[in-house]
């Protein structure tokens, strides 16, 4: 489980999306699988591709050292792909901060609008 949590909504579909923030305990133990759940196609083929290819190569050993890297990497990818499809943030689960939570991500949060 995750110490902190983002809550993000489209602004136009009103799709939810909860997004954990840190190491993804989940990716570094079941590889691609995370991603694949979460609908995130893209990083799931990134994952598969690399893990199998550097696999290959190392007779694989090389699938633990992937499995670890993007499990460092994967949460802070996604939510900046969630960023980038315009999601803003809709609440925050964390004993940090928005700025604390955009300086651990580097990257900017976009808070929802009050209505």
């Amino acid at each position: 489980m995750a110490h902190s949590t983002i809550v993000f909504k489209h602004p136009t579909f009103g799709t939810i999306k909860n997004t954990p923030v840190g190491f993804s305990w989940t990716t570094a133990l079941f590889g691609f699988f995370p991603a694949l759940f979460r609908g995130d196609f893209k990083w799931a083929a990134i994952i598969f591709g690399v893990t199998c290819g550097v696999s290959l190569v190392t007779m694989g050993f090389g699938a633990f050292v992937c499995w670890i890297v993007f499990g460092l990497m994967y949460n802070k990818m996604y939510i900046r792909e969630l960023v980038a499809k315009g999601y803003v943030v809709d609440r925050i689960e964390s004993r940090f901060t928005l700025d604390q939570l955009q300086a651990q991500l580097e990257t900017v949060l976009k808070p929802a609008q009050a209505v």
